[in-house]
């Protein structure tokens, strides 16, 4: 089921944010299908901006977690540190 008009919808940002921390690799329009998918609506152009600003505003932030880095390193990096 798909909302073909241009009315708002309300985007669930809290969910949305959620998804990109753990999609580290995402880009934006992923975090929107993935939204358009769970939700069964379709996001207005006009409201693409509002998940662009959650996902610039994770991306910043991002840092690997402790299993990411062990993973890339193959040893234990922080312990004894």
């Amino acid at each position: 089921m798909t909302n073909n008009n241009t009315a708002t919808i309300t985007l669930d940002l809290p969910a949305i944010r959620e998804f990109v921390q753990e999609h580290a690799h995402c880009d934006w329009e992923d975090a929107c299908d993935w939204f358009e998918q769970i939700s069964g609506q379709t996001v207005p152009k006009e409201q693409y901006g509002e998940i662009e600003a959650v996902w610039q505003e994770e991306s910043q932030n991002w840092e690997p977690t402790d299993d990411e880095m062990m993973g890339s390193f193959g040893t234990k990096w922080h312990d004894g540190i």
